[in-house]
């Protein structure tokens, strides 16, 4: 069977080294929406920082809302991302490895708010196939992941580290 490029890249670092994270925001533009949470964790599933964010721009984020179910009454007490801007970038400091699902957008988000992100990356998303007539074509096992938060992500650190491809997988999101 022949090996996944990410796998072999992946089982070159520590599970310390590993980060795995995932922010919730007040829209989908990083120059002007803001992180309203953002939970990091290494490899192990050790969290390393979680918190929500108060934002400085916003106080209102509707159609954000409907998907992650922060309001700003949540939010308001919490720090402002320039608060926690220096632990988090010590955090991303020594990540040789960022994991996420769409973990662009996510990165995106913590660029705009001044995080330096130097790791490799890693989107979880590449795992899944997601056409369903290929699915019984090639006896691939499709898993559509939707609203998948961090803590179901770290249990996909030991798949990227896998030794083959052509593994069938299973992934129960909370």
């Amino acid at each position: 069977m022949a090996r996944n490029k990410e796998s072999i890249k992946a089982s070159r670092y520590g599970q310390k080294k590993i980060l795995v994270f995932d922010v919730e925001t007040t829209g989908l533009e990083p120059s002007i929406d803001e992180i309203i949470q953002i939970t990091i964790l290494d490899g192990y599933g050790s969290e390393l920082f979680s918190s929500y964010i108060k934002p400085v721009r916003h106080k209102i984020w509707t159609e954000a809302q409907r998907i992650n179910g922060i309001r700003y009454d949540m939010v308001k007490s919490a720090p402002t991302f320039r608060k926690v801007r220096k632990e988090i970038q010590e955090i991303f400091n020594n990540a040789q490895l960022v994991v996420g699902y769409k973990v662009g957008f996510d990165i995106g988000f913590v660029e705009a708010a001044g995080i330096v992100v130097s790791g490799k990356r890693f989107d979880v998303m590449t795992l899944f196939v997601v056409i369903d007539l290929v699915l019984k074509r090639c006896r691939i096992q499709i898993v559509h992941l939707r609203n998948v938060r961090v803590i179901s992500i770290i249990h996909l650190v030991p798949m990227i580290q896998a030794k083959t491809q052509r593994q069938r997988y299973t992934v129960l999101t909370a």
